[in-house]
């Protein structure tokens, strides 16, 4: 496999795409957050202040996940009393011949209702 070079906040590097994915699989639980922490731990990624680049390190996974070397785990972030309803079909509005290919992505409602799932079910 290719090594892939990405420039991060100036510098350019080459990250170890198989620990990541190692970590990916060996911690399914974990979301983004958490990965980059880690990550930035075993790599000792640190800023001049002694702070994890923990920033940098989210910038850098997104652009494996775009450049098709991982795959992320979903965004976790989940706002109060919305609701999760399902997933996409993952196409895209421009996609009519149905050849691109787009993450999926979670489908959450906010309800307005008490009974939101007996208005979403109804089948009269």
């Amino acid at each position: 496999m290719h090594q892939i070079m990405v420039t991060i906040q100036g510098q350019r590097c080459s990250p170890d795409v198989g620990l990541i994915r190692r970590l990916l699989s060996e911690h399914p639980d974990w979301g983004r957050s958490r990965l980059s922490v880690a990550l930035c731990e075993l790599w000792d990624w640190r800023a001049a202040n002694g702070q994890l680049k923990d920033m940098a390190c989210r910038s850098l996974l997104l652009r494996l996940e775009r450049a098709g070397a991982i795959r992320l785990p979903p965004r976790q972030h989940r706002a109060a009393n919305w609701q999760l309803v399902g997933e996409s079909t993952g196409r895209s509005r421009n996609d009519r011949q149905r050849r691109l290919r787009v993450p999926r992505k979670a489908v959450y409602l906010y309800p307005l209702s008490q009974r939101l799932r007996q208005y979403l079910c109804d089948d009269t």
